[in-house]
């Protein structure tokens, strides 16, 4: 009797020994898509990596807890991700146009799983990352088929939006910049304006309607508040069609997050004018102005021509101070059909009809 309970015992332990080395075997596998080194900074943010999500296997194959979700491809993970961790927050999440779950074991060996951040597509975000190896799964939720899906990862700690949230949810004034992501098949809100839209306009379909995300898969946006404008110009784009509307108190751009990331700031003169910075509306530059610009025209109020000095600008909108100079951020606008004068801090703007391009400051 003792015999048969230790050969039983032995077969049961043989067996938990089978398992658990099984569940270990991804960790030395190679990546079904590839393993990328990343450090704190990278450049374009966000990164992409397009996968097949899916499989046969639940993560509990892995060892996973049993809060993880969605069916995988057990034996390797999707992606390895080598990174070096900075004072940034660093986000997983994925973009397809089926239900979507992601799996994370992180560099610490803890596993991180969601389902559904972002309307069906999933997002996993470390507040205070470590360094190391990063292994990746993507699900689809309750079967074993399999779909293609854009992997993202980002330290932009972009805001999950739905289709319909409308850029009213984002505060700050003319210039504030707001990283969002949007979900897939964005394409039948409501959206009034072509370049600048108004800010009861859905952002994610206004991103569609600009070509800055695809209608099917969504992605990360940058949104930038404009002022308002007197008018708002209807347009067919990208299978999104805007309406048009008259005067409006608030507004928005909207562009990839590449434009409108920066790596330290551009040293200006004062009579440098926006025209020299590159870039459509969206794009955003990092620039400082010296002590003391007296000279350098400026045309508008909130919004200004971009024949205007920036610096000037930057003073007569009270983003710097005239005695000391300072760091801000310059956006670019669409142009205007008029610039009104004012005068602010010390500075009176002119008047000016329509005009090309424009841009915003902000600190």
């Amino acid at each position: 009797m003792k015999r048969s309970l230790m050969i039983v015992s032995l077969a049961a332990c043989t067996f938990l020994l089978s398992a658990q080395a099984a569940a270990q075997d991804w960790v030395s596998a190679q990546p079904l898509y590839g393993t990328h080194t990343l450090n704190t900074g990278f450049m374009p943010d966000p990164q992409s990596v397009t996968v097949v999500a899916g499989g046969a296997e639940t993560p509990q194959t892995l060892g996973a807890p049993e809060n993880c979700t969605g069916m995988i491809t057990a034996a390797q993970p999707a992606v390895r991700i080598n990174y070096t961790a900075g004072s940034f927050p660093l986000s997983f999440f994925v973009n397809s146009t089926v239900d979507t779950t992601l799996v994370v074991n992180a560099a610490d060996g803890s596993w991180h799983c969601n389902d559904d951040a972002n309307g069906l597509n999933p997002m996993v975000r470390f507040d205070a990352p470590s360094s190391g190896q990063y292994d990746i799964w993507v699900g689809v939720w309750g079967s074993g088929s399999t779909a293609p899906a854009n992997l993202v990862i980002s330290e932009l700690n972009p805001t999950p939006l739905e289709c319909g949230t409308n850029a009213q949810a984002l505060a700050g004034d003319p210039g504030a910049t707001h990283f969002v992501v949007c979900p897939g098949a964005c394409t039948s809100n409501a959206v009034w304006g072509t370049g600048i839209y108004s800010d009861d306009s859905s952002v994610c379909t206004a991103a569609v309607h600009a070509g800055v995300t695809n209608g099917q898969l969504g992605g990360v946006v940058a949104v930038t508040i404009a002022p308002g404008q007197p008018g708002y110009t209807p347009s067919l784009a990208n299978g999104v069609t805007s309406r048009a509307w008259g005067a409006w108190s608030r507004s928005f751009t909207v562009a990839p997050t590449g434009l409108a990331v920066q790596t330290g700031a551009t040293a200006l003169e004062c009579n440098t004018t926006a025209g020299s910075l590159a870039g459509d509306p969206g794009a955003t530059h990092r620039v400082t102005c010296p002590a003391n610009c007296t000279t350098g025209s400026v045309w508008g109020t909130s919004i200004y021509s971009d024949d205007s000095s920036i610096c000037r600008a930057a003073i007569h909108a009270g983003v710097i101070n005239q005695a000391t100079g300072g760091e801000l951020t310059v956006t670019i606008a669409p142009g205007q059909p008029e610039y009104a004068s004012s005068t602010a801090n010390g500075i009176t703007t002119s008047t000016w009809g329509s005009w090309s391009r424009s841009f915003t400051v902000a600190p």
